[in-house]
């Protein structure tokens, strides 16, 4: 449902905080020091009988500008933001959407008054594969990282927030993926994945790298797994599958490949977009391969007035 649109002229006359509402405006055209003149400007205009003609921002913007002699094109563009402020405001919508990639510090605006928070670790890397004895093998995937979601309906001013970092794949060889990082925000921790196992020395049919732990999230009001990567397959008639990196909300894990000829071999895929596992490598009988790097996980924060 769009939100309903409310018009300057409402907001100022039922008192929902002329100084603010000035102030928004003014701000977005680079004059916040002159909201005493502004509303001199507003209070001349409904004396005039003009302002009550004025149902949006833009024409009051456009008004306000004439009046302070701002440039024609600033003040429609101001007086359109200030609407938009005006209307979540009114709604108690949603004010901003914001991804974080990178550890850094989060400043909450002050008219800001809950978060909504979704938060990812990193994903972890697949296994590299070897070659020893001439035997070709396959590794298995990394998990994805885990995640969580919370409403903090008391936020801090500011929260100290780390993105996990993906996990490198195992190097080319007989290598376990690495783990993904821990991505924390406020009360939320999500953990990074589990590296995908290493191809192993094994001669003989077998699965490698079916994964019995996975990473755990916890302080969320929805907690979840990263999900698993898959084990590898490798069969003596020279058939080998490598393990497909798990998959989480915000990215895809690295592809699994499936060989069916001693001399194939080929490394890991990478994960893509935010928190997926790296696939497992396959190896030939004579050249090894590392195994796929996992991604890093992401906060995303909805910001509500």
């Amino acid at each position: 449902m769009a939100a309903p649109v409310v018009s300057f002229r409402e907001a100022f006359l039922a008192d929902l905080g002329n100084e603010t509402i000035l102030a928004a405006l003014l701000t977005a055209l680079n004059i916040a020091g002159r909201v005493g003149e502004a509303r001199d400007a507003v209070v001349s205009e409904l004396r005039a009988g003009v302002l009550p003609e004025l149902d949006t921002f833009a024409e009051v913007a456009i008004a306000l500008g004439a009046r302070l002699k701002l440039d024609g094109e600033q003040a429609i563009s101001s007086g359109q933001q200030a609407q938009g402020r005006a209307n979540l405001g009114a709604t108690g919508n949603c004010a901003g959407l914001l991804t974080i990639a990178t550890s850094q510090t989060y400043l909450k605006p002050q008219i800001v008054t809950k978060l909504f928070v979704f938060a990812c670790g990193g994903g972890a890397g697949g296994g590299g594969a070897t070659s020893v004895n001439s035997v070709a093998r396959a590794a298995g995937g990394g998990s994805a990282g885990s995640w969580a979601i919370s409403l903090i309906t008391a936020p801090s001013a500011s929260y100290a927030v780390t993105i996990g970092a993906g996990g490198n794949g195992g190097v080319a060889g007989d290598s376990t993926g690495s783990n993904g990082g821990t991505t924390i925000f406020g009360p939320i921790s999500a953990s990074g994945g589990v590296g995908g196992q290493a191809s192993g020395l094994g001669t003989t049919d077998m699965i490698i790298g079916s994964q019995s732990n996975v990473s755990t999230a916890t302080g969320g009001a929805i907690n979840v797994s990263g999900e698993r990567g898959d084990a590898a397959r490798k069969f003596a008639a020279g058939i080998r599958i490598s393990g497909k990196g798990g998959t989480s909300p915000f990215g895809v894990g690295g592809r699994g490949l499936s060989v069916n000829s001693m001399s194939v071999d080929s490394a890991g895929s990478n994960a893509g977009g935010y928190g997926g596992g790296g696939a497992g490598a396959i190896s030939s009988t004579t050249v090894d391969r590392a195994g796929g790097n996992g991604t890093s996980g992401i906060v995303v924060i909805l910001e509500f007035i």
